[in-house]
């Protein structure tokens, strides 16, 4: 026995100072929550994927891991399995709305899709959950030191509790000063470096016992062998039910628990979710999140060998008999008792280090979810990033204070701190999955459904725990199926009833009496197909019927893609009945990687080997070149629903080269993202240009091949050419339809349309880039953040908001726009501008044009000597109107005049209308 000498001692002192330090060398120059929090968004992913891992297992795998195999066997291996499987889940199904959405928490989602008070339930929920699993989390990482310093003899005559008591206050300090110093990026890249070190530790440890046992890995196979230590497959044969539901390691339960759990944890948990955004896309978030699972299954094999060589090592004696109060203690007094002076204060360091890393990401995702889903929402006046940078260091103080005194509380326990901490966050991860699944399964949810369910499912999980023996792994799952079916139960005509019949069903036998909801007046809701097939899916399941022996161009960008993600070029390359000859991009290019107005130039795509031209530069309409030995030109793109998107422009123009030079057209169709409203006014041909070529209102209620038919009818296309026009028509799409509600998963359609809420308010709010006002390019919420440095963003809003414009509210907010690749040199860049976020509250009510002219009417007569024009708005709006109507101070007028050409706008789309 070698016991913990002072250079051990030594050793861990200088580790954990020289780690803390790093840390904050490597996050300093913090200027805004988005440093701190997010990391600046710059990450590469598999410095975060190891991140993940050092988070979510680093201390409870180090000492609980090994002591689950050294008590029982290596059944514990098939959660890992499902923890893989939930990660590719979480990767495909969540992440890309997260990042789509440029969210900053998990919960964001949330307020998005059900509004402000589900965000909140969600984040107070998590804040509770995460201070209770890393109070555990803290004194997993006390129980080590603790063991130090009662076998180094340094407190002789301490009681183990007052051992612990010392280490939880000397790690949680250190981890809170560390925190507020650092910032997320400190802690990922600290992570990267101890997650090698203790992994070494553990792999050092492994040759440490192989070495002192008689017959090396021999001594170990045959000591588990006997004792059954190796068994990894327990698929529960011979049991009960009941027996089978309350063991937690039967394959079936901890494949299915296990990855439900995953999906919990990885997906809606603020801790997890708060490290993948802080890759630079969705693609590296999705690599970190899958490269997780996969290291965190190698990660518990080994420390479940490591574990069985425990075993083996100390010849199966009990915990009690080796002088420990606790199982997890098993691995520290190896550590420190036998390995080599200078080694065991490495060991223990490392462990030390990257416990402080995990702590430090905790307090981060707390403090996270406390300052941007609880208190910015809720502020009267936008704090500066700097007061927002101040005050979210002081609340992580705060959650430090807290940890520390909730890890204190489970001083004197006896089971293991791995199952501990993953049998709180079952109690709560049901309904925090259950809530994102409602919104992501049940498009007509709202949010009174979503808060119903999520605490039906809350106390569906604490009756489980409390009056039924099952497995834990199985409370996320029942929590997660109740949210859904009582918020979906909720949509029904009977909500209370259908509620109690969805809890019965699960066998709880309670239910809440909940008084029943106070319904509004709404309109009858649009049926709506649970199977919605664009134009491309349609032509895929059609054989490719209009191509078939044809040479084919197809128009098309990032968006022209399958229901299954497949790009439309890549789908008529591998069509064996189809010659795809030619590829043309719009704006943006054929796959979506040019910024707003950036010239595109014509290549070859890399992935085809067909020739890819751009129609979005000098050449706007395809030339007789580029259309030779082409038969039929496909259209193929997602347009959002207003005039002066440049994509049905491009259209147009096809559509005549087609004409000229007698090729078929055929349009692949996709649903209007905002449905079929019309509102006005109507363009004068007079201020034609690439953002408006004829006289359409500016929200025009079609679909792009709707569009089409309007441009032949009207003789806007072909000038009396013959033009061998064909639409493939969406398939299970009503056209009151909006994009949530045909489970048609969002692609954005251009670098700043990036959620459906930025396309519902994108009608009104474009007409901002023809002023000197920001449209909040280069920041999170373009064209729903609007501000100038000189405007006053209180009075904004309340002037705003005293209009009572239908459907929508203004918030107070202060941004700061940013360079970045989707807006490389915003108005106003780097410099705090004060506005309003245009929030829409009823989306069938809201009037997007209205709202853009009352915004620029009162900015123009609240600052009438910082207001400014661009030329551009002319373009824009089709017509000088707006500028007399603000000059004029005549809102009324332009309302009058925005209705009346509204009613006239209804009678030309309505003639060309495809869907009823």
């Amino acid at each position: 026995m070698n016991g913990f000498t002072t250079l051990d001692a030594v050793i861990v002192v200088v580790y954990a100072l020289a780690s803390a330090a790093a840390g904050a060398w490597i996050g300093r120059r913090q200027t805004s929550t988005t440093d701190y929090f997010l990391g600046g968004r710059s990450l590469p992913w598999p410095a975060v994927a190891f991140s993940v891992v050092a988070t979510e297992t680093s201390v409870l795998t180090f000492i609980g891991v090994p002591a689950v195999a050294y008590g029982g066997n290596c059944t514990f291996l098939q959660l890992a399995i499902g923890y893989a499987i939930g990660r590719v889940v979480v990767a495909f199904v969540l992440l890309p709305r997260y990042f789509a959405g440029d969210m900053e928490t998990a919960y964001e989602f949330l307020g998005q899709r059900f509004g402000l008070a589900t965000r909140r339930t969600a984040s107070i929920t998590f804040m509770g959950t995460r201070l209770l699993a890393d109070g555990v989390r803290l004194f997993a990482t006390s129980i080590p030191l603790a063991v130090i310093l009662r076998e180094s003899g340094w407190l002789d005559g301490a009681t183990p509790a007052a051992a612990d008591v010392g280490a939880i206050i000397a790690i949680g300090v250190l981890t809170i000063a560390y925190t507020y110093v650092g910032g997320i990026r400190s802690v990922v890249w600290m992570d990267v470096v101890q997650m090698v070190i203790y992994v070494g530790g553990a792999l050092l440890a492994v040759g440490l016992i192989a070495a002192r046992l008689p017959d090396g890995f021999a001594s170990v196979v045959a000591a588990a062998d006997a004792s059954d230590k190796l068994r990894v497959f327990d698929f529960g044969s011979g049991l009960s039910i009941g027996e089978f539901l309350a063991k937690p390691y039967t394959f079936l339960i901890a494949v299915l628990g296990g990855a439900v759990f995953s999906v919990a944890s990885h997906g809606t948990d603020q801790l997890i979710v708060q490290r993948i955004l802080t890759c630079r896309s969705t693609r590296a978030g999705q690599l970190a999140m899958i490269a997780s699972g996969v290291a965190v299954f190698v990660q518990f094999a080994l420390f479940l060998w490591l574990g069985a060589m425990l075993f083996a090592f100390y010849g199966g004696a009990s915990h009690e008999a080796l002088g420990l109060s606790r199982p997890d203690g098993i691995f520290p007094k190896f550590i420190v008792t036998e390995m080599p002076t200078g080694l065991s204060g490495l060991v223990v360091a490392a462990l030390f280090a990257a416990a402080m890393s995990t702590l430090s990401s905790s307090l981060s995702s707390l403090s996270s979810a406390t300052v941007l889903d609880i208190y910015r929402p809720l502020a009267k006046r936008p704090p500066t990033d700097a007061a927002l940078l101040r005050l979210s260091r002081l609340v992580t103080l705060g959650w430090g204070v807290a940890l520390v005194g909730v890890a204190t509380a489970f001083i004197g326990g006896t089971e293991s701190v791995v199952h501990i901490a993953l049998t709180i966050a079952a109690y709560t991860y049901g309904a925090l999955l259950g809530v994102f699944l409602l919104g992501l399964v049940v498009p007509r949810a709202t949010q009174r459904d979503a808060i119903v369910g999520f605490f039906a499912a809350l106390v569906v999980t604490i009756v489980l725990k409390e009056q039924w023996s099952i497995a834990w792994p199985l409370y996320t799952v029942a929590g997660s199926a109740v949210a859904v079916l009582v918020g979906g139960a909720m949509r029904t005509a009977w909500p209370r009833a259908a509620a109690l019949v969805a809890l019965g069903a699960l066998g709880v036998g309670c239910a809440a009496n909940e008084p029943s909801p106070v319904r509004r007046p709404t309109p009858p809701p649009t049926p709506v197909s649970p199977i919605v097939a664009c134009g491309l899916d349609v032509l895929v399941a059609d054989g490719f019927a209009p191509l078939v022996g044809k040479r084919v161009g197809v128009i098309t960008n990032h968006t022209g893609r399958t229901r299954d993600g497949r790009h439309i070029a890549d789908v008529l390359h591998a069509a064996p009945s189809v010659e795809l000859v030619a590829l043309f991009g719009p704006e943006h290019g054929v796959r979506g990687a040019a910024a707003a107005g950036e010239r595109v130039a014509s290549s070859t795509d890399p992935a085809t080997g067909v020739p890819a031209y751009s129609l979005y530069g000098k050449t706007k309409k395809p030339t007789a070149a580029m259309l030779d030995g082409i038969d039929v030109l496909v259209f193929d793109v997602q347009d959002v629903g207003a005039r002066f998107y440049t994509y049905i422009y491009t259209m147009a123009y096809a559509m005549d080269a087609c004409a000229e030079h007698g090729k078929a057209f055929v349009v692949l169709d996709r649903p209007n993202p905002i449905g079929d409203a019309v509102e006005g006014p109507l363009l004068d041909p007079a201020h034609a240009s690439f953002v408006g070529l004829f006289a359409l209102p500016i929200r025009h209620g079609l679909t792009v091949g709707e569009l089409a038919r309007l441009f032949v009818r009207r003789g806007w296309v072909a000038k009396g050419a013959s033009l061998d026009l064909h639409v493939v028509p969406v398939r299970g799409w009503s056209p009151g339809t909006w994009y949530d509600e045909t489970g048609l998963e969002w692609v954005a359609p251009s670098p700043n349309m990036r959620t459906l809420a930025t396309a519902t308010v994108y009608p009104g709010t474009c007409l901002v880039e023809g002023t000197n006002l920001s449209e909040g390019r280069g920041t999170a919420r373009p064209f729903e953040w609007i501000g100038a440095p000189w405007v006053d963003g209180p009075r904004l809003a309340r002037d705003l908001n005293a209009l009572g414009l239908p459907g929508v509210r203004f918030d107070p907010i202060a941004f700061t726009p940013q360079p970045m690749p989707s807006a490389p040199r915003p108005k106003h860049g780097g410099a705090r501008c004060e506005g309003v976020a245009v929030v829409v509250t009823d989306r069938r009510a809201f009037h997007a044009v209205r709202c853009g002219v009352a915004l620029i009417t009162t900015v123009a007569r609240n600052h009438p000597d910082a207001f400014g024009w661009r030329r551009s708005i002319e373009r824009l709006f089709g017509s000088d109107r707006l500028r007399r109507w603000v000059a004029d101070g005549a809102l009324d007028d332009a309302f009058a005049t925005i209705d009346r050409e509204t009613a006239a706008a209804r009678d030309l789309v309505d003639s060309v209308r495809m869907y009823r």
